[in-house]
């Protein structure tokens, strides 16, 4: 699968329309990314690439395929996880955790890079605390 962030295979097979749910996420992802004050960029490490902001003076790393592999196997048929995927200073961390019908993890990515440009202290306690 061809992404705005390279190639990436998932570990589960897609149909057409789950790859376009995908696809769309991504790209809006990537258009709220560039588009608004361009305060995220893209490191890679590995073979991750990394949406990254520094907010007082701490690191947010929010991982696209990490992201990107737990939607596919959740629109394969995998149970979800409500946990969204992100790092502090290059360590995971749990304070972000989605209630309710869970969302792709590509949407709760760019909602919290949108809540980010805005106003971090609009961020999730647990995520704003860590970056404190």
């Amino acid at each position: 699968m061809d992404t705005p962030f390279g190639s990436f295979e998932p570990s589960v097979e897609l149909d057409e329309s789950q790859t376009q749910t995908i696809m769309r996420s991504l790209e809006f992802l990537e258009a709220v990314r560039t588009s608004i004050d361009r305060s995220f960029t893209v490191d890679v490490e590995g073979d991750q690439p990394l949406i990254v902001k520094t907010i007082r003076r701490k690191r947010l790393e929010l991982p696209v395929f990490e992201a990107l592999e737990l939607d596919a196997q959740r629109l394969y048929g995998y149970p979800p996880t409500n946990q969204v995927p992100l790092r502090i200073d290059g360590q995971p961390h749990n304070g972000v955790v989605i209630q309710g019908d869970t969302p792709l993890m590509l949407d709760a990515i760019t909602s919290i890079m949108h809540i980010a440009i805005n106003n971090d202290s609009c961020l999730p306690e647990g995520l704003r605390m860590a970056l404190e």
